[in-house]
């Protein structure tokens, strides 16, 4: 009752109708959705570029699609889904249509190629493809039954069906990369009870209650994406999705639409400040997925209508720490500290427990990571390391790590030196290995506009900031910023 006590945050009312949600469907998406369908549709609905939905309409189409789902493709309880497609209101109806009826959904990349997805079926038995008109090609060669979305309008209601969408329960599972590099489903189960604290903490320490629309530019198949629009529609807010990110047509609206909260990752942020673009409506920026470096921090801090705020996880675990503002101007290389419900460890090689201020290897240990059972404690594969006042401070990937005479160089540490250069847009710092066979360093740039790189003098300017072991011996200067990062 202490859990349940803390959410008075949402008020007695909402809490009755996630109850009476709950007797209705059980432990599905369906069940957010149904507990929030009153709430104004002026103030709360999901909006794309082709059409707009109040939270009610959002929820009377995704049941009548439930039916159509489960009487054309006999789409019952734990009857196992894949979902590929791009950011759409469509997307949102057809994921939650299927999960109240109780399946097991899989969010796949719609960017992979047709080999990827071949090789995928192949592994998996799937009983219903669930895509859009522009992706049916890469599933030409597939048997598997195939739904698209974004062909059929008009869908009739067939009331005696009413009793299949009763007190369900299913799971919806992410792709991971994994620790190792190696994809593998990331699965979670709609436990209510797991979700109390990090759903407290989350809302609290980004004071959702305070503000009501929200831009979210991740990829709804990432997990990072998912859990934004869940949590967004549970706070009833105004959700405004593009099917995929351009950063002119996210400059052009965040200028022109006073937004509350822009739910993206760090290198979307650098393409649209990069358009020098100083008079963005938005009042807070959310950022995960990757590392927020420096040159970001530095840019947004300088906007005094603007806060930013620092989200850690991965796959497995889900969001784990939060940096707030107030963290970010003390500590800019903060991710945080841990959410409630969450146990932090940093180790050493041989496993023992790492000191204050030592980097390790950090673990992450919460009931609601995916699948486990067991509540082990969880590699996530980054180096990092804790403070004496508790904050957290990510050093890289621990494959990432060069060893150059024995010294340990972490590729963050001289990406945020190179960005305290003027000069430097962008930096990505990677291993090479020289005709020697020796261990050196080589460095991506992106130069800013109408800088022409010169590499005697950057290194006669990086050699006064960092040890000589640290300094880049090969460069490659790039035409623009990839998009290696934008998930």
């Amino acid at each position: 009752m202490k859990k349940i006590s803390r959410l008075q945050i949402f008020g007695f009312k909402q809490i009755l109708l996630t109850i009476k949600s709950i007797n209705k469907h059980g432990f599905t998406l369906l069940t957010l959705l149904d507990s929030v369908k009153g709430a104004s549709k002026d103030n709360a609905y999901i909006e794309d570029e082709f059409q707009k939905l109040s939270y009610n309409e959002l929820y009377e189409q995704s049941v009548t699609l439930s039916y159509y789902l489960y009487e054309k493709y006999n789409i019952e309880s734990n009857s196992k889904i894949i979902i590929v497609g791009t950011n759409s209101v469509l997307f949102v109806k057809s994921l939650f249509a299927v999960s109240g009826l109780g399946t097991n959904i899989i969010l796949l990349n719609p960017n992979q190629k047709k080999e990827y997805f071949d090789s995928f079926l192949k592994k998996q038995q799937i009983d219903l493809i669930i895509t859009e008109r522009d992706l049916l090609n890469i599933f030409s060669s597939s048997n598997t039954p195939i739904f698209c979305y974004d062909e059929i309008t008009d869908l009739s209601l067939n009331y005696e069906l009413k009793n299949t969408l009763r007190r369900k329960k299913g799971s919806i599972s992410v792709l991971s990369s994994g620790t190792k590099g190696k994809p593998k489903i990331e699965s979670r189960k709609f436990y209510i009870k797991n979700f109390l604290n990090p759903l407290f903490d989350i809302i609290q320490k980004l004071h959702l209650k305070k503000n009501k629309s929200t831009l979210i530019s991740i990829p709804l198949f990432h997990g990072y994406g998912i859990a934004s629009l869940l949590l967004s529609i549970f706070m009833t807010q105004k959700i405004r999705l593009f099917k995929k990110f351009n950063p002119e047509k996210t400059s052009f609206f965040l200028k022109n639409e006073n937004t509350d909260y822009w739910i993206t990752v760090p290198l979307m942020i650098q393409k649209v400040y990069q358009l020098n673009e100083s008079q963005l409506k938005v009042k807070n920026i959310i950022s995960g997925g990757d590392v927020l470096q420096l040159n970001i921090i530095k840019t947004i801090h300088k906007t005094q209508s603007t806060k930013l705020y620092n989200l850690y996880g991965t796959s497995e675990t889900g969001v784990c720490t939060i940096a707030t503002h107030q963290d970010l101007i003390k500590y800019p290389e903060t991710i945080g500290k841990n959410i409630k419900g969450v146990t932090v460890k940093i180790k050493n090689l041989n496993q023992s427990e790492a000191t204050e201020d030592t980097v390790g290897n950090l673990f992450i240990k919460c009931r609601w990571s995916a699948d486990n059972k067991n509540n082990m404690e969880i590699s996530t594969g980054d180096l990092a390391l804790k403070n004496k006042e508790g904050y957290l401070f990510i050093k890289g990937r621990l494959d990432d790590m060069i060893i150059i005479g024995g010294e340990n160089v972490y590729p963050i540490e001289i990406e945020n030196v190179i960005y305290k250069n003027q000069n430097i847009e962008w930096a990505k710092v990677k291993k090479t290995i020289d005709e020697n066979q020796m261990t050196k360093i080589h460095v991506d740039l992106v130069m800013k506009q109408n800088v022409v790189f010169c590499e005697r003098e950057f290194v006669n300017w990086i050699s006064n900031k960092v040890p000589n072991y640290m300094i880049p011996k090969y460069f490659s200067v790039l035409e623009n910023i990839p998009d290696t990062k934008l998930i």
